[in-house]
């Protein structure tokens, strides 16, 4: 009887162990809130959306932001900034099924400077969190995600460049 016990707690622990081993580990996840701190804009023809066209609330936290595209220049700008990086983060951008439909780059900055780029065809995703990848990010800095309206090739007002949350994940 003392050998069985032995062996089910053997057992136990090395399916315990397994299990803990596969998990993932814990995370610090900080959202960027458009219209809330480290949300920045530019421009002057923004339109804030808090349904979309079913009536239903639309974006991560209602309300998202919305401009026309411009396939002639960066009219409108948005930005999620997040200072003391830890030495890098995974980013994830947030598309509403609504409002957002332009092919475009988000920009990640690591202070003054651009590091990477992530093309996002938005009208491919609905209510969705996007990976845009993982960065390094130098400690002690501010990693900054920038996106714009500017679409060269795509006639001006036939898009909409979306923008809602940002997610960043150390």
């Amino acid at each position: 009887m003392k050998s069985r016990s032995k062996g089910l707690i053997l057992a136990f622990l090395i399916i315990t162990t397994i299990l803990c081993a596969s998990l993932p580990v814990l995370a610090a996840t900080t959202i960027i809130y458009n219209g809330g701190s480290g949300w920045s804009q530019s421009g002057s023809e923004w339109h804030s959306q808090s349904t979309g066209r079913d009536g239903q609330p639309i974006g991560y936290s209602p309300p998202m932001v919305w401009t026309w595209n411009n396939s002639s220049s960066t009219s409108e700008a948005g930005a999620w900034s997040i200072s003391n990086a830890s030495g890098g983060c995974y980013i994830y951008a947030y598309i509403p099924r609504n409002y957002a439909d332009v092919n475009q780059r988000y920009y990640i900055w690591d202070n003054n400077s651009i590091i990477a780029s992530s093309l996002v065809n938005q009208a491919s995703y609905a209510d969705q969190w996007i990976n845009l990848g993982y960065f390094s990010i130098v400690p002690s800095h501010t990693v900054r995600v920038q996106f714009d309206d500017f679409t060269p090739g795509v006639s001006s007002n036939t898009r909409y460049a979306g923008f809602d949350e940002m997610r960043f994940v150390f």
